[in-house]
């Protein structure tokens, strides 16, 4: 028994006040595809896009089922704590104590150097200033060249400034002063200044300018978020170990891995949306450019319509010429105009029992606009009043056509050049950067 999920769908609408098909989708439907039922034709789009949507919705809950299930619980004995010189990082532990479930903020806090290892860095550190300082300078007994002067070091967190005993011989960023004949020979006392967070120490270097400058856990706390606080404020410690226990009773932290179940949700839902709205939004496109094929053909229909009954065709003669001739390049491989069909279809329609003025009102009708609806009212009186007075009526439609065709490529055209004001400004910016920036960087 094949289940009808549409029922359902239109029962709600109905509950909540809506018709089962929006009008407008039905009249889209009889638009763009005139030989089927509109209401069917919906009915089973509908049918078709619930089970979609179900199907999809389905797959990803058990996806975010199965990888709900698949996740494991990992036990976790050790924190890796921040290195020195990197930012506090608040982490959320998870775990069990006793079986029940808890989840404790952290906050651990970059690791601290012992004694020994910052006794260590402040050597290393000093001895990479010194030879990065020399730059293109032989040794400190003949500095000829600017000097280095480094305010950042390869360790995170250390910060290093600078101060000079004779600023206007070497500066404290290290440029050489003034070319001066008393500068040969004499001796500047720099001093670097290297802090890490409250801790400072300083170290001085005698530079002898030998030219003129050439250039310009243990204990319990009451609670368990206090007592891993703790355990976690020694910042020499790289690595953290958990305890294994609280107050007489098991303590573990875990760790979930793979994938989260709310991303196949998401992604679930999100397909939904697309399948359910595409659809419809595919049609909305095919109807504008349904509309603008139209408004491109009306001055042609216009002009062939003018030009055979010129040489003497009544108006029905014509239009089945002009069908005629569609169906004739259509069979021999030809492209589908929207026009055409719509002309072939009234056509169609004459045996059908529908009067020849009735005939030309639907055209306009299903056309959907104002030029159409206006020449279907133009053939319409004139067929029931004689043809004597309808030529030179044409002519001055067609006339009127190929002015609003051209008012139309003119706006067209003002459009394309307005899209193209953006990318030509850019480019005559960046000719005007590459013709003056040798000039600005010359000075």
């Amino acid at each position: 028994m094949k289940i009808c999920l549409a029922k359902g769908y239109y029962r709600i609408r109905c509950f909540l006040g809506f018709p089962e098909i929006l009008p407008e989708r039905r009249e889209r439907q009889e638009i763009l595809h005139p030989e089927t039922d509109p209401a069917s034709a919906l009915r089973e789009e509908d049918e078709g896009r619930i089970r979609l949507c179900a199907g999809i919705l389905a797959a990803g809950l058990l996806l975010a089922v199965a990888a709900g299930l698949a996740g494991t619980e990992k036990r976790v004995e050790h924190l890796v704590r921040p290195e020195a010189g990197e930012d506090a990082r608040e982490i959320l532990l998870e775990g069990r104590l006793g079986g029940e479930p808890f989840e404790i903020p952290l906050r651990l806090e970059s690791r601290k150097y012992s004694l020994r290892e910052w006794e260590e860095l402040k050597a290393a550190v000093w001895q990479e200033l010194l030879q990065k300082a020399l730059g293109e300078n032989p040794d400190w007994e003949h500095i000829s060249h600017d000097l280095i002067l480094a305010t950042e070091t390869g360790v995170p967190g250390i910060t290093v400034s600078w101060e000079s005993t004779s600023p206007e011989r070497i500066r404290e960023d290290g440029t050489l002063g003034e070319k001066t004949e008393e500068a040969d020979g004499e001796t500047v006392i720099l001093t670097a200044v290297i802090q890490w967070e409250d801790e400072t120490f300083e170290q001085q270097v005698m530079a002898r300018l030998s030219l003129p400058p050439v250039t310009p856990g243990d204990e319990l706390e009451k609670n368990l978020e206090a007592y891993l606080a703790e355990a976690a404020s020694d910042r020499e410690k790289p690595v953290i170990t958990l305890p294994g226990e609280y107050r007489g009773r098991a303590l573990e932290f875990l760790k979930r891995t793979g994938t989260p179940p709310s991303l196949f949700v998401f992604l679930a839902i999100t397909a939904v949306l697309a399948a359910w709205f595409l659809p419809e939004q595919r049609k909305k496109e095919e109807e504008k450019h349904r509309k603008e094929s139209l408004e491109k053909a009306y001055p042609e229909l216009i002009s062939s319509l003018t030009v055979l009954m010129g040489a003497g065709l009544p108006v029905r003669a014509a239009w089945e010429r002009m069908v005629l001739h569609y169906r004739a390049s259509l069979a021999a491989g030809g492209e589908k105009q929207v026009l055409y069909e719509e002309m072939s279809l009234a056509l169609n329609s004459l045996g059908q029992g529908v009067l020849e003025e009735e005939m030309y009102v639907r055209f306009g009708r299903r056309c959907g606009l104002q030029p159409y609806l206006r020449l279907g009212s133009l053939l319409q009186s004139n067929l029931k009043r004689g043809s004597r007075g309808l030529l030179p009526l044409m002519k001055e439609e067609a006339e009127a056509a190929l002015e609003e065709r051209l008012r139309e490529a003119r706006k067209h055209g003002e459009e394309i050049s307005s899209r193209l004001l953006v990318p030509m400004i850019l480019l005559f910016s960046l000719v005007m950067t590459v013709l003056m920036a040798p000039a600005i960087l010359s000075f």
